[in-house]
């Protein structure tokens, strides 16, 4: 048996959406336990795919849909995020949360 340390990202507030965008576990690192890193990161491609075309077709502006595409994404995403520290509490032993208390605060 093998310890294997793993961190964990709060969900950051929204940003101002641009013409870059990220996606999968540059948007929403995942724990690998529940397994759900690669799923997530699929359909973040394929939301953002549906919003480029829209895009495409002039239907929405680039920038505008690439938020609806971010927004769209911490709906769905940010949720599993906070599920990830329930994992850890239940499965895990609450080491997450406790790196979490002892991490300096961010600059």
């Amino acid at each position: 048996m093998t310890r294997i340390p793993f961190g964990y990202l709060d969900p950051p507030p929204a940003w101002t959406p641009s013409r870059v965008t990220l996606v999968g576990d540059a948007a929403h690192a995942m724990l690998p336990t529940p397994g759900m890193g690669a799923n997530l990161a699929l359909r973040d491609a394929r939301r953002l795919l549906e919003q480029l075309t829209r895009a495409s077709r002039g239907e929405t502006g680039l920038v505008e849909g690439i938020g609806a595409f971010e927004q769209d994404m911490r709906d769905y995403v940010y949720p599993f995020m906070r599920m990830t520290m329930d994992h850890d509490r239940n499965f895990g032993g609450g080491a997450l949360e406790r790196m979490s208390e002892q991490a300096p605060p961010p600059r």
